[in-house]
């Protein structure tokens, strides 16, 4: 008797049974691919043109509060930083105001332009003020 593939003393019945049962698989996948392919294309983000900013996305309320410095919740954390600017830190001892002066002039644009990776880098650099 010949040993063939998958098994040794499998007949030609168990054979067409075992193509049977892939080409049943076979199809299953083609249907799943088919179905669910589109369903992950449309779920894919659509980007507005042009690009907006969150904020116009949010509702009035929350326009509201973030534009009154007094209810923003999130200027509790401007004034413990501009706190955090003149306390002296660290080793030398001093504190950003010692080399940056004010930080409303000093820190201008900083925000758009830092942090700054390095592409020419081995390993990831990032360089801030």
């Amino acid at each position: 008797m010949r040993v063939g593939w998958p098994a040794a003393g499998r007949t030609p019945e168990d054979a067409a049974s075992c193509a049977s049962h892939t080409d049943r698989f076979n199809f299953f996948l083609v249907f799943l691919v088919m179905v669910f392919a589109p369903a992950a294309h449309a779920a894919e983000a659509q980007k507005p043109s042009p690009l907006k900013s969150g904020i116009e996305f949010a509702s009035e309320d929350v326009r509201k509060l973030q534009a009154d410095d007094f209810a923003n919740p999130g200027m509790l954390w401007v004034a413990r930083g501009e706190k955090l600017w003149g306390e002296a830190a660290g080793q030398s001892g001093k504190s950003c105001a010692s080399c940056h002066q004010d930080a409303r002039a000093s820190m201008r644009g900083a925000a758009a332009r830092f942090p700054q990776v390095d592409p020419g880098a081995e390993r990831a650099a990032i360089t801030v003020v």
